[in-house]
């Protein structure tokens, strides 16, 4: 069995780099994987190129992040279920509006892999997987930090481990 089968890309967001997210996913997918990406689902919608590849492309899974990268771990059940409720409903109504047709958001991956009580609870209510997990089998990295080409280079190593 391959040492990873998750690959998660935290952080994508409003602010992300459309060319290193697409030399991701091309990496990615031509290895025949699945790219899991974390999305912080503040005003996403502006990126029209993040939310268009987001609601299109293949071999991708689209998982919460949170509405912005906040410390959920720290908070209640009620502040995080405010903002999961306000992510998930944000998701819908612009992927209806824009007449795309992708499937619901079924996971949270939380910023710094930290859960905490509320958030779990909050979380079973919402519907959402929680999921936490570091190292294998989980690959984590940030797409923005293929800057520098070593750091795609280690991805594309696991891509074949």
């Amino acid at each position: 069995m391959a040492k990873y089968q998750v690959f998660r890309n935290d952080d994508v967001s409003v602010t992300t780099d459309i060319g290193l997210l697409l030399r991701t996913h091309e990496a990615i997918e031509k290895a025949g994987r699945i790219h899991t990406v974390a999305v912080e689902m503040c005003d996403l919608w502006k990126n029209k190129e993040i939310w268009f590849f987001l609601q299109t492309a293949r071999n991708l899974e689209v998982c919460l992040h949170g509405w912005e990268h906040s410390e959920y771990w720290r908070m209640t059940k009620d502040q995080c279920l405010e903002d999961i409720r306000k992510s998930l409903d944000y998701w819908k109504s612009m992927t209806e509006r824009g007449g795309y047709r992708s499937p619901p958001i079924k996971k949270f991956l939380p910023p710094w892999n930290k859960i905490g009580p509320g958030l779990l609870e909050a979380c079973q209510i919402a519907g959402l997987e929680l999921d936490a997990r570091v190292g294998p089998p989980v690959y984590n990295f940030h797409s923005w930090e293929f800057i520098d080409r070593n750091r795609l280079s280690r991805l594309e190593e696991a891509l074949h481990a």
